[in-house]
């Protein structure tokens, strides 16, 4: 079975169960950072226009492919009952996933890496997308993602506050 087909299968599997929220605009066919940028810039000047002083704040996951931990990803997918093939295949593509460092000519051995998921893949940014929360979903504030970055835009600094506390928790857990 090939990476495409995998990639493609998870993918309609989160598609089909509402699994990816449509602020996500990074590894997705017809979405661009384009597209992110002008919905932030159209609630900014929604909210100029109404006087309404509004904040932005941005994250950036720091190694963000590196810093999935796959036990958990799995986990999370076999309770959101995506398919055991699915599952399966992911599990053998990311076994033994190792690294090692390479200063000159002189490389080190491979040491075993508990978390990531593989980079240049074809699957490794659907993993990273699966892997993501649903953290957006915060009332009175406007979620803008691309791939591992997040935007957040709103008015009111409870609400901002609610959305960075279910972020820290999430990004502590995960």
């Amino acid at each position: 079975m090939s990476e495409t087909f995998v990639n493609h299968k998870l993918l309609f599997f989160m598609f089909d169960n509402n699994l990816i929220p449509p602020e996500q605009r990074g590894f997705l066919k017809g979405r661009s950072v384009t597209s992110n940028l002008i919905g932030a810039l159209e609630i900014i000047t929604t909210l100029a226009e109404k006087s309404v002083p509004a904040d932005t704040i941005c994250f950036d996951f720091r190694k963000a492919f590196d810093k999935v931990l796959r036990s958990i990803l799995l986990s999370k997918l076999k309770k959101l009952n995506c398919p055991e093939f699915i599952i399966s295949w992911i599990t053998s593509f990311e076994s033994d996933l190792s690294m090692s460092v390479l200063i000159g000519n002189c490389k080190s051995s491979p040491v075993p890496t508990p978390s990531g998921v593989h980079q240049g893949s074809v699957l490794g940014p659907t993993l990273f997308l699966a892997d993501l929360p649903s953290f957006c979903q915060t009332d009175g504030v406007h979620c803008f993602l691309f791939a591992h970055d997040v935007k957040i835009v709103g008015s009111d600094p409870a609400c901002l506050h609610s959305f960075i506390d279910k972020f820290v928790v999430w990004s502590r857990e995960n």
